[in-house]
């Protein structure tokens, strides 16, 4: 129905869907099968980062500080 509405395709190369721990495999089962979610859907991860971060956001984003910095620090040495 959205897609028909907003002229919008879902991606199900982009999809993800996250569960509570306490849900039973029963029913992520019928919810995919409701979404008519494909096998391969998602790879848990979008723009390099992993689609749950978890509790630890302070490791998370150091990472990708650091990956920044050290982006920097070669257009820094490439431009002398």
């Amino acid at each position: 129905m959205y897609e028909s509405v907003s002229g919008q395709a879902i991606n199900f190369q982009k999809l993800e869907i996250f569960y509570d721990k306490n849900t039973s495999e029963v029913y992520r089962e019928v919810i995919k099968s409701l979404l008519q979610v494909p096998p391969n859907m998602g790879n848990g991860k979008y723009l390099g980062m992993s689609s749950m971060i978890g509790r630890n956001k302070k490791a998370m984003f150091s990472y990708l500080r650091d990956k920044a910095w050290r982006k920097i620090q070669q257009w820094s040495a490439s431009t002398y």
